[in-house]
C-alpha cells in the first residue's frame, strides 16, 4: 500500500484573482504534494481540478494554466449561459468582467422578496463541530432566516450552554439561533421537532460537522423556481479536508457527490422509462438524489410526506437511510427534488479507519432497510426488484460499476465486506425499528396538525414583522 499523502483542498472563484498554490498552508502547517480546486464562477461549481504541487509550490499561472486545461469547454459555456464572451484562455487575473452575469441579476432579484428560512441544524454532544457549523450558518448572504438547534437526547448540557454564551444574544432581539432539546433519540424525530418549532415556509437541514457557503441557503431556496412541483432541493457535499487515507477512501467510495456531476438535475417520475435507460435501479437509489446534511424542503410538502420516518435513521435501529426515505417518497410520490450544485457546503469526513468502517457498515445497513421500507410502503415494488435483480448483482460486485468505478487498488477490499454485512441484517432492522415504533403518531396524521399549521402561519407573521 502506498504511503498517502495529504490533499490540500482549495476554492477557487473564477470571478476573482486566481492565487498561487503554496507547498504549506497556515491552517495545518504541513507541507502538500497535492491539492484539489473547486472552481466556480459566481457560485457556480464547474468541477474539480487535481494538480501535484513542485517543492516550490504552484504559481497563479500555473494554477490558471491547469484549470483551463481540465474545464476550459465548461468555463466558456457557463460565460454564454450568463450572456458574456467566451475566452480563449485563463491566466492569473481569473475572469473579472465588469458586466454582471445573468445568474448574480438573477440571485440579487430572488433576494428582494427571499421567503423566509429555517435552517435545522440536529445535534448530539458534538458541541465544538456545532459551534463551527453555527457559525458559518451567521455569515449567509440571505435576508430573512432562522437557525434552529435541535439537541438530540443530550448527555451532557454543554451544547445548550454553547448556544447560551455564543449565540444566546443572537436568539434574543433578532430571533436568529434557537435552541430546542429533543429528549427522545433519533435523527428524524430530532429534524421533525425542529420543523414544528420553525418559522419558515421553506426548512433547510444541514448537519453538525459542516460548514456552508455564504450563498448555500439562497442557493437552495431558488431551486424551487426550477421547475413545476418541487418539493425538494439538495445541494453538493464536498469534503472540507482530505488529511487522511480514510477520509481519501471515503471519497473513493463514492463520498456524497457520487456521480461526480456538477450540473443541475430533476429527479421525478416523469419519462420513467427513459431515465431508467440511464440508471436502472432509478428511483430506488435515492441515495443519489442528495443527502441529509444538504436538503431543502417546501415546508407545505414536508408535512404532508409525515416528515422524516421516526424509525428510520441515525439513532434507530436502521442506524441510517432517513434522507434516502424521504427522497424516496418524495419522488415516487409525484413531487419533484432538485439538485442544485450551486447551493455547497463542506463536510468533515470522519479521519480514523475504525469511524470509516462504522460508517460503509451504516450504509449498508441503510440500502437494505430502504429496500425492506419501500416493500412495506408499496408491496407493487416487489416487481420492480424482480426486473433489477441482474442489474443490482452488477451494481454491487462487479469492480466497473458505478459504484466502485472511483476505487483504486489501495482500496482495502475489508470495507466491501465491511458495507455487505451491513446490508445482510439492514432489513431485519428495519422491521425490528417498525416494530418498535408502532402507534407513533407521524408528521401531519393527526388533527393536531391543523393547529400546526396554524401555529406556523403566526409564527410566519412574527418573523415578517422582525
Amino acid at each position: 500500500m502506498n504511503l498517502f499523502k495529504p490533499i490540500l483542498v482549495l476554492d477557487v472563484e473564477l470571478s476573482e484573482r486566481i492565487a498561487d498554490v503554496p507547498v504549506t498552508y497556515d491552517h495545518t502547517g504541513m507541507p502538500y504534494q497535492r491539492a484539489r480546486s473547486l472552481v466556480r464562477f459566481h457560485n457556480k461549481p464547474l468541477g474539480l481540478v487535481d494538480l501535484n504541487i513542485s517543492d516550490s509550490g504552484l504559481t497563479a499561472s500555473e494554477h490558471a494554466a491547469a484549470i483551463w486545461r481540465k474545464l476550459g469547454s465548461k468555463i466558456n459555456a457557463q460565460l454564454r449561459a450568463n450572456g458574456l464572451p467566451e475566452v480563449s484562455t485563463l491566466d492569473e487575473s481569473g475572469l473579472p468582467f465588469e458586466r454582471v452575469p445573468t445568474c448574480v441579476q438573477d440571485r440579487n432579484l430572488f433576494l428582494a422578496n427571499a421567503p423566509f428560512a429555517s435552517v435545522i441544524v440536529c445535534t448530539r454532544d458534538r458541541a465544538t463541530s456545532l459551534g463551527r457549523c453555527v457559525r458559518s450558518l451567521l455569515k449567509l448572504d440571505y435576508p430573512a432566516f432562522e437557525i434552529i438547534v435541535v439537541d438530540n437526547a443530550p448527555k451532557t448540557n454543554a451544547t445548550e450552554e454553547l448556544v447560551r454564551r455564543e449565540f444566546g444574544h443572537l436568539g434574543e432581539s433578532a430571533a436568529r439561533v434557537r435552541y430546542i432539546r429533543e429528549p427522545k433519540p433519533g435523527k428524524s424525530r430530532a429534524a421533525n421537532t425542529g420543523a414544528i418549532h420553525a418559522r419558515g415556509s421553506i426548512l433547510a437541514f444541514t448537519d453538525d460537522d459542516v460548514e456552508v457557503d455564504r450563498h448555500w441557503l439562497t442557493e437552495l431556496a431558488m431551486g424551487f423556481m426550477v421547475t413545476d412541483h418541487v418539493a425538494c432541493v439538495t445541494g453538493l457535499i464536498l469534503p472540507a479536508e482530505l488529511e487522511t487515507q480514510p477520509q481519501f477512501w471515503q471519497e473513493e467510495f463514492g463520498g456524497y457527490n457520487r456521480d461526480g456531476n456538477f450540473d443541475q438535475r430533476i429527479f421525478n417520475l416523469e419519462n420513467l422509462r427513459w431515465r431508467r435507460q440511464q440508471e436502472p435501479l432509478y428511483p430506488y437509489t435515492s441515495g443519489n438524489f442528495g443527502a441529509g446534511a444538504n436538503l431543502c424542503f417546501n415546508r407545505e410538502a414536508f408535512i404532508k410526506l409525515g416528515g422524516f420516518d421516526p424509525a428510520i435513521g441515525a439513532g434507530t435501529l436502521t442506524i441510517a437511510a432517513e434522507d434516502t426515505d424521504i427522497l424516496f417518497r418524495t419522488v415516487i410520490g409525484g413531487q419533484t427534488v432538485v439538485r442544485q450544485p450551486s447551493a455547497f457546503l463542506y463536510h468533515y469526513q470522519y479521519r480514523d479507519y475504525e469511524s470509516l468502517r462504522k460508517q460503509l457498515y451504516s450504509y449498508g445497513h441503510g440500502f437494505t432497510a430502504h429496500l425492506m421500507n419501500c416493500i412495506m410502503r408499496r408491496p407493487s415494488s416487489l416487481l420492480d426488484f424482480a426486473s433489477m435483480v441482474p442489474y443490482t448483482l452488477f451494481y454491487l460486485f462487479n469492480p466497473t460499476s458505478p459504484k466502485h468505478a472511483k476505487k483504486t487498488d489501495d482500496f482495502p477490499k475489508e470495507l466491501a465486506k465491511v458495507e455487505m454485512k451491513g446490508m445482510l441484517v439492514g432489513w431485519w432492522a428495519y422491521l425490528r425499528s417498525r416494530w418498535r415504533n408502532r402507534g407513533e403518531v407521524r408528521l401531519g396524521q393527526n388533527t393536531s396538525d391543523v393547529a400546526l399549521n396554524d401555529r406556523q402561519a403566526r409564527l410566519q407573521g412574527e418573523a415578517a414583522r422582525g
